[in-house]
C-alpha cells in the first residue's frame, strides 16, 4: 500500500468531505488552537461508518505538571487558543464532536518515558521538544532559564519511578476511539 504525505492545517483539511475512513492523531491535533474546528476538520472528512482514534495527554499526572511547570515561564495565549490537555479530558471530547454523529469509547493509559539521567531529561526536553526549546529561547534572553531548567529538574525528580538515578516518567493519556454513525 502507498502512502501520501500530505503537509496540512488541522483546522482547514485539505481534503473533500468524508474523504477517509480512519482519521488518527497521536499527540498532534490537541497542538491546533481552536479545537472545536478541529473537531468540526475531522468530522468533515470522516466518511460515514468511518473511524477516528486520538491520543492525548491527560491533564492530570506527570505531563500535566510538566505543562503547568513550563507554561508558567511562557506568555499567556491568545484568548482564542484552547488548552492543549483539554483534549485528554472525556467530557471535553465529547462536547467537542457533540452533534457530529460520532460516538465514542475512552481508556486511560500509561507510557513510560525513560532517560538515563534527570539531567539527561531535562537536556532532551530542552533540545528536542518544541515547546521547552521556544521557553529556552526566549528565557535566554532574560536569563530566567536557569529557574525553568530547575524545576523541570525537581519535576522529574518528583515524578521518576524507577527508584534509582535512571528515569522513569510515567506519562498518563487518553486514548479516544470513535465511530462515524452510518
Amino acid at each position: 500500500m502507498a502512502v501520501e504525505w500530505t503537509e496540512g492545517d488541522a483546522e482547514d483539511l485539505p481534503y473533500g468531505d468524508q474523504r477517509f475512513d480512519v482519521i488518527l492523531s497521536t499527540f498532534g491535533c490537541m497542538f491546533a488552537p481552536r479545537h472545536e474546528v478541529v473537531a468540526d476538520e475531522i468530522a468533515r472528512v470522516l466518511r460515514p461508518g468511518g473511524r477516528v482514534g486520538i491520543c492525548a495527554w491527560t491533564p492530570e499526572g506527570s505531563i500535566g505538571d510538566f505543562f503547568r511547570a513550563v507554561g508558567t515561564y511562557l506568555p499567556p495565549q491568545p484568548e482564542f487558543v484552547s488548552p492543549q490537555l483539554m483534549w485528554g479530558d472525556e467530557q471535553y471530547v465529547r462536547e467537542l464532536f457533540e452533534g457530529t454523529g460520532i460516538g465514542f469509547e475512552f481508556e486511560r493509559e500509561v507510557a513510560d518515558i525513560c532517560h538515563d539521567s534527570v539531567a539527561a531529561a531535562v537536556d532532551c526536553y530542552a533540545t528536542k521538544f518544541g515547546p521547552v526549546v521556544t521557553a529556552r529561547e526566549l528565557l535566554d534572553a532574560d536569563g530566567r532559564w536557569p529557574a525553568l531548567r530547575d524545576d523541570m529538574t525537581r519535576l522529574f525528580e518528583r515524578h521518576n519511578t524507577s527508584g534509582g538515578t535512571r528515569v522513569v516518567f510515567p506519562a498518563q493519556y487518553l486514548v479516544v476511539l470513535g465511530r462515524k454513525a452510518g
